[in-house]
C-alpha cells in the first residue's frame, strides 16, 4: 500500500483517500484477518506509514450497520458471520486513532416482484431512506469526530443475482434459481424505470441530512448485475438523473434541509450559498401527481 501511494503522490496533486479493504467484516476475509484486531493491526502499519508521507492523506475503514452488530451480540443462533459481526464495529472504535474516515455500503432490492404493485415498490425505496438515516445517525454518534464514506450504494433486486441463494423466484416448484442469461437479466433490469432514479436522487440527497457524510458514491457505473447506469450503449434514467444532481451539487456551496407537510409523500431539498437557496429539488414519494409551493 505505501508503495503505491509512493508512486501515485508522484503523478498527481489530487487529494488522496485510501479505504482499507473492501467490506472485511465479511465471513470470507477471516482468511486473511481471521479477528478484527488482525485487521486493526494492519491498519495502523498502514496509517502510520502513509502519515508519514502526507499527513493529509486520508484513510477509512469499514464498518457494519451499528444495530446489527449491536443484535448479533445477544443472538443465541448466531452464524459465523453474525459472530463476526458482535465484534467488529467495537474493535474498529478501539483503534479510533488509526483512520480518519468509516465507510458504509448502502443497498436495498426487493427479493422478487411477484405481485408488487408500484406503490409498494416507492414504499420500499421510503422505507430504505430511513434504514439510512438511522444506520448513518449510529455511526455518526458511536464514531465521533470521524467522517462517513459512503462508498457504494445502490439499489438490486436480488432476482438478478448470480448466486442462486437469491437468483430468480419459479412460482411452479417456490424455488430461486440464478440467472446466467444476459438477454434475461436485461429484460428484467428494472433501472429503465424513472421511478427508479427519482429513488436513486433521493436516496443521494438524504445522505446530505447526516452531516459527517462527507462522500457518497454510487456503484456501478457499468455493471452485469444491473447497478449500471447505463446498459450496452443505452442511457438509462439513472445517467440523467446523476447529470442533473450533478450540475446542481457543483453549482451549489451549502445544503439546507427543508421541511413538507408530509414527508411521506414529498420531500425537498435546498441547494445554494451561504446567503440564499439558489435551487430547490422536490422529490414525489408518493404514486400521484401533487402540487407544491414554497413558503418564506
Amino acid at each position: 500500500v505505501v508503495e503505491m501511494i509512493e508512486e501515485i503522490i508522484n503523478i498527481t496533486d489530487q487529494p488522496i483517500y485510501i479505504e482499507m479493504g473492501n467490506e472485511s467484516w465479511d465471513i470470507d476475509h477471516s482468511v486473511h484477518f481471521p479477528t478484527v484486531e488482525d485487521f486493526t493491526d494492519r491498519v495502523k502499519a498502514v496509517y502510520t506509514a502513509v502519515k508519514a508521507l502526507d499527513e493529509n492523506i486520508k484513510i477509512s475503514v469499514p464498518v457494519y450497520e451499528w444495530a446489527a452488530c449491536e443484535a448479533a451480540k445477544t443472538d443465541p443462533t448466531a452464524s459465523a458471520q453474525k459472530a463476526r459481526f458482535a465484534l467488529w464495529n467495537d474493535g474498529i472504535l478501539a483503534a479510533s486513532d488509526y483512520y480518519d474516515a468509516v465507510v458504509i455500503h448502502r443497498y436495498s432490492g426487493p427479493v422478487s416482484w411477484e405481485k408488487k404493485t408500484t406503490t409498494q415498490i416507492m414504499n420500499g425505496f421510503y422505507d430504505m431512506m430511513l434504514s439510512d438515516s438511522e444506520d448513518l445517525a449510529d455511526l455518526e454518534e458511536h464514531f465521533k469526530g470521524k467522517e462517513i464514506w459512503v462508498t457504494e450504494f445502490g439499489d438490486l433486486p436480488k432476482f438478478f443475482s448470480f448466486s442462486p441463494s437469491y437468483g430468480y423466484y419459479s412460482p411452479n416448484d417456490s424455488k430461486y434459481y440464478a440467472i446466467q442469461s444476459e438477454s434475461e437479466r436485461n429484460r428484467l433490469q428494472y433501472a429503465k424505470s424513472v421511478g427508479n432514479a427519482v429513488g436513486y436522487a433521493t436516496r443521494l440527497m438524504n445522505f446530505l441530512n447526516t452531516p459527517k457524510v462527507s462522500m457518497a458514491s454510487y456503484h456501478a457505473f457499468n455493471d452485469p448485475q444491473c447497478f449500471g447506469v447505463v446498459q450496452s450503449e443505452l442511457l438509462l434514467p439513472n445517467w440523467y438523473m446523476f447529470d442533473k444532481m450533478g450540475e446542481v451539487l457543483k453549482e451549489s456551496t451549502h445544503y439546507y434541509k427543508l421541511k413538507t407537510e408530509s414527508e411521506e409523500s414529498v420531500r425537498a431539498y435546498g441547494f445554494g450559498s451561504g446567503n440564499e437557496i439558489k435551487t430547490v429539488v422536490f422529490s414525489n414519494l408518493s404514486n400521484k401527481p401533487i402540487s407544491v409551493e414554497l413558503d418564506d
